[in-house]
């Protein structure tokens, strides 16, 4: 019997490990797979060609380095870059050999300033008397505010079109921490800063639904002046059909003046076809048109340094903003003679309070040594506005979500749900503090008191940096203060931006400045291409991430974790709540 029963143990031991090799061998011939073609391949533009401009997948601000590893595998679509886009757009303009754009956009999964970004570019596209045409199967909202730049937008006949107004939808969470007993300790300042307030109460404050509505009406009289401009209708027209849902269906749509024509993909290219007089068409994807476009290379440089995702401690990646990354960059940037001018190009919610710090100390060494302006995409909240405190211009789209400047601390705890499980932690200590943050028990007067002061001293320098930055009193910044968020036209009006323009407005204007007038483009920080990196993609970012390193070195001290080099710091200078504006 036990012959038997150790039999059955190696076999299965073996199978196990056996599995794990396959699966080990597999990861690492998709990572050199993935690692190799990061090379570019070179595209060749022939007459008569037309840009296929298909955004049905992710944008990034920055083109990735290279493919995570779930692109590698088709787990997930391949991440294209809007700085490629654009690049491409812009060129395609002057080149004789492109005649037009096609537009596949029906689910673009891309924030509303990124989608401005590109239909300012693409108007100035049409004004170099081009063409734009558009289909989908279906159009989104988002799909459709950018198709509304279009001559003519197709859907297929059984499609859909989705034009419903703007919502935001904010989950709260006190009724199940009190029942499983898991819950967040919570310090804050600022009557919006309301990141934490789905865990202190059951419904929204009046100061939280008050700045989510001033948001969405701001954001939506953008979206709706510019499908208004883009298809002439007047605004009561518009505001009927998105309020009564009359576009819905494709014959609907088609009667309003939504879109111009039913049909489907195969119909729409031998319309297409017909129009050109031609029997093939030569597409070329504006991805591959813009990798190509930059081959070209001129001795002066404008560097867009990208600071994307949530800040923080640490190395850095494409995936989230470290203080070593943007330093190295940052010295790389001012030192290097060829390089003549900057644009900090800032999408980040904001996170960790001292790696904004830092940053911001680093990025003062750019500006009085070459021209230098800051750039927000879709959102630059809390720490990623802390960091465009530079004193140099702030540019952003109307549909940037900017501000949020305020501070908090959130702790997990776990002792209720540990002693519901029976699990008891003791303690011996030589000091009422000494034990510190503990997962198994409620802060202390003390430990409160002392991260109370450290949120009161950070909002403060917050605070100090907006007034001395934006040339305000620190009354006045107070008045735009205690974390509440603004759409970029707000900001404006508030005078915490400048002006409004995307990453090309950015570089035209460096380039006055540096007074180029011919240049090249390079991105910071650089990414060097490995099969750590590559396999990040497995993993999840952002606030999960963040708590994983914070939390690892508890975690250690229980379950045997190891634990990073250094902390996840607790004041958190974040947007004040997760904005996806459907």
């Amino acid at each position: 019997m036990n012959f038997i029963r150790s039999f059955f143990a190696a076999t299965l031991g073996s199978l196990f490990a056996l599995c794990l090799f396959l699966i080990f061998v597999l990861l690492f011939i998709s990572g050199i797979a993935a690692l190799g073609s990061s090379a570019s391949t070179p595209v060749y533009i022939s007459e008569g060609s037309v840009l296929r401009l298909d955004i049905d997948r992710p944008l990034v601000d920055r083109a990735p380095a290279f493919d995570n590893l779930n692109a590698a595998l088709g787990l997930e679509p391949e991440a294209v870059g809007l700085d490629v886009l654009l690049t491409s757009i812009e060129k395609a303009r002057t080149d004789d050999r492109i005649l037009g754009i096609s537009i596949n956009a029906g689910f673009p999964q891309a924030g509303w300033a990124q989608l401005h970004e590109l239909r300012e570019s693409l108007i100035r596209f049409k004004n170099q008397g081009k063409w734009i045409n558009a289909h989908s199967d279906f159009w989104s909202q988002k799909g459709y505010y950018l198709a509304s730049v279009a001559d003519r937008i197709y859907v297929h006949p059984m499609g859909t079109i989705d034009l419903k107004g703007l919502a935001a939808e904010v989950l709260y969470f006190k009724d199940f921490q009190d029942r499983f007993g898991a819950k967040m300790e919570v310090v804050r300042l600022g009557k919006y800063k309301s990141a934490v307030e789905p865990y202190l109460d059951n419904t929204m404050s009046e100061e939280n639904r008050s700045q989510i509505k001033a948001l969405l009406d701001s954001f939506w009289e953008n979206i709706q002046n510019d499908i208004r401009a883009s298809r002439a209708l007047d605004e009561k027209t518009l505001e009927r059909i998105v309020n009564n849902l009359e576009a819905t269906q494709p014959s609907d749509a088609l009667t309003l003046g939504i879109v111009d024509k039913l049909s489907d993909a195969s119909d729409y290219e031998e319309e297409l076809k017909a129009y050109l007089g031609t029997s093939k068409i030569n597409w070329v994807d504006a991805a591959d048109y813009g990798r190509a476009t930059d081959t070209e290379q001129t001795t002066d440089r404008i560097a867009v340094l990208y600071a994307s995702g949530p800040i923080l401690y640490g190395e850095g990646s494409e995936a989230y903003i470290g203080q070593d990354a943007l330093i190295e960059a940052i010295d790389d940037i001012v030192e290097h003679p060829l390089i003549k001018g900057v644009v900090l190009r800032i999408d980040s919610p904001g996170g960790a309070a001292l790696t904004a710090e830092i940053i911001w100390k680093h990025l003062q060494k750019i500006k009085n040594k070459k021209p230098f302006v800051v750039s927000l995409g879709n959102v630059a909240a809390s720490g990623g506005y802390y960091m465009a405190m530079t004193e140099a211009p702030i540019m952003a789209s109307p549909l940037s979500v900017t501000g949020s400047i305020g501070v908090f601390a959130t702790l997990p705890n776990f002792k209720k749900l540990s002693e519901d499980l029976g699990i008891n932690a003791e303690h011996v200590t030589t000091h009422q503090n000494a034990l510190g943050y503990s997962l198994f028990e409620t802060l202390s007067p003390g430990q409160e008191s002392q991260i109370q002061k450290g949120i009161g001293h950070t909002y403060q320098t917050f605070k100090t940096r907006v007034a001395d930055a934006r040339k305000m009193s620190e009354e006045e910044v107070e008045r735009l203060a205690q974390g509440r968020v603004w759409s970029g036209k707000e900001a404006l009006e508030k005078g915490l931006v400048d002006q409004f323009g995307g990453w090309q407005a950015a570089l035209e204007y460096v380039a006055k400045e540096a007074q180029l007038e011919s240049y090249s483009v390079v991105s910071y920080p650089k990414w060097e291409p490995s099969l750590e990196r590559l396999m990040s993609g497995l993993f999840p970012a952002g606030q999960t991430h963040a708590w994983m390193e914070f939390l690892a070195p508890k975690l250690n001290q229980y379950i045997g974790l190891s634990a990073k080099k250094h902390p996840q710091h607790l004041l958190q200078m974040e947007l004040p709540y997760t904005i996806k504006i459907d």
